[in-house]
C-alpha cells in the first residue's frame, strides 16, 4: 500500500526496489502487489522443468513417443494414461478414470479403445452423455496426434496439443508484443475436438487480468524449445525436430540431473518496481528500497546443515557461509 501510495504521489516504479533474502520472500507479496496493481520487475532463474504446464506437454509428448515406438503387438505406455487424463484441462471427472480403468482390466481392451467406445455408452460402466462424448473425443485427440507425430515437425505437435499456434519467435519481454505471442482462441470447425489446454490456463480472460502468468508460460515454453533446437543430440532422418527428439532431450537431463533455467525478466509494464534478491542488488542503486523479513533467522539462516562434515583437520566452510558473510549481504540490502 505504501508503494502504492508512492506512485500515486509521482514517484516513478522504477525507482522503486524490493530486496528480499530468499525468492521465497520476493515471491509472496507477489500477490499483494498484483491487488494494489503496482507494475513489477521480477528477474530470477526458473527451472523450466519444475513448471507445471511443461511438465503436462513433457508427459504427453513422452505418450505419444511410446505409441509410435511400439510394436503391432506392444502396448504404449499405458501407466502414463492415468497421470495425463488427470491433467485439470480435460475437465475429466476422477470418477470416469477409475471407471476406465476398471473397464480395460475386465474387458482386456486398451484404455484408449475403452474411452473410444465411451462415446456412446451402453452400461453403468460407462461415463454418460457429454462426459462419455468428451472422454471419446480426447481419445481421438490422442490418437490423431500419435498418427501425426510419426512425420510431423515437433513444433506442429506441439501447436495440437496446446490447442493454438505459439509464435515462439516473440521477444516476450516487450508489452506490445504480448498480442502476437500466442494466436487468440480460435472457434474449431463444427464437430472438430481442439486440445482445451490453451483455453483452461491461457484463455483471453486470463490474457487481460493475469497477464504476467501468461508472459511467465510463453517464457518457459519458448526457453524449453529453443533448448531443444540447440541440443546436438539428435539424429532425425526427416531434417526437422520430432516429439522423440523432445524425448530423448528431456531424458538427457534428468538422466544427469540438470535444470532447464529460464533468465527472462518477469514484467508487467515497462515502468515497474524492481524485485530482487540481495546478490542481485549489488552495485544498484534506487531512490526508495524496501527490504523484505529482516529477521535473524531469514538473513542469517545457513539453510540444510551438511549431512557430511569435512574432517577435524580440514576446518572448510563453503563460501558465504558465514556470519560475517551474512552480515554483509544484509549490509548490500541496507546500502
Amino acid at each position: 500500500q505504501k508503494i502504492r501510495e508512492l506512485i500515486d504521489a509521482g514517484k516513478k516504479p522504477e525507482d522503486i526496489a524490493i530486496i528480499g533474502r530468499k525468492h521465497a520472500n520476493l515471491e509472496a507479496i507477489v500477490p499483494f502487489l498484483r491487488n494494489e496493481k503496482v507494475p513489477i520487475k521480477y528477474e530470477r532463474e526458473q527451472n523450466v522443468f519444475a513448471e507445471p504446464h511443461i511438465r503436462e506437454i513433457i508427459m504427453i509428448a513422452r505418450y505419444i513417443s511410446s505409441v509410435i515406438g511400439s510394436q503391432p503387438h506392444e502396448s504404449a505406455q499405458e501407466d502414463l494414461l492415468p497421470t495425463i487424463l488427470s491433467f485439470p484441462f480435460w475437465g475429466i471427472r476422477r470418477i470416469d478414470v477409475w471407471n476406465i480403468s476398471l473397464e480395460a482390466k475386465r474387458s482386456g481392451k486398451t484404455w484408449l479403445e475403452v474411452m473410444a467406445d465411451m462415446g456412446e455408452p451402453t452400461d453403468a460402466r460407462h461415463a454418460s452423455g457429454a462426459h462419455g462424448r468428451r472422454i471419446a473425443d480426447i481419445a481421438e485427440c490422442l490418437i490423431g496426434l500419435s498418427v501425426e507425430a510419426k512425420s510431423a515437425p515437433l513444433e506442429l505437435v506441439l501447436d495440437r496439443i496446446i490447442g493454438a499456434h505459439v509464435a515462439l519467435a516473440v521477444d516476450t519481454d516487450k508489452e506490445d508484443d504480448l498480442d502476437d505471442a500466442l494466436e487468440q482462441e480460435k472457434k474449431p470447425a463444427s464437430g472438430e475436438f481442439t486440445s482445451p489446454f490453451r483455453a483452461h490456463y491461457f484463455s483471453g480472460e486470463k490474457f487481460s487480468h493475469a497477464r504476467s502468468e501468461y508472459l511467465s508460460f510463453l517464457s518457459s515454453l519458448r526457453v524449453f524449445i529453443n533448448a531443444i533446437r540447440a541440443f546436438d543430440g539428435f539424429d532425425s532422418l526427416s531434417g526437422h525436430l520430432t516429439v522423440a527428439d523432445l524425448v530423448k532431450f528431456v531424458d538427457m537431463y534428468e538422466k544427469n540431473n540438470l535444470s532447464l533455467n529460464d533468465e527472462s525478466p518477469f514484467v508487467t509494464a515497462r515502468s515497474a518496481v524492481n524485485l530482487m534478491s540481495a546478490h542481485k542488488s549489488k552495485g544498484l542503486e534506487f531512490d526508495t528500497v524496501f527490504v523484505l523479513s529482516c529477521q535473524d533467522d531469514v538473513w542469517a539462516s545457513r539453510g540444510m546443515p551438511d549431512r557430511i562434515p569435512f574432517p577435524a583437520n580440514l576446518p572448510v566452510k563453503p563460501a558465504g557461509d558465514s556470519e560475517d558473510d551474512q552480515l554483509r549481504l544484509f549490509y548490500v540490502a541496507l546500502t
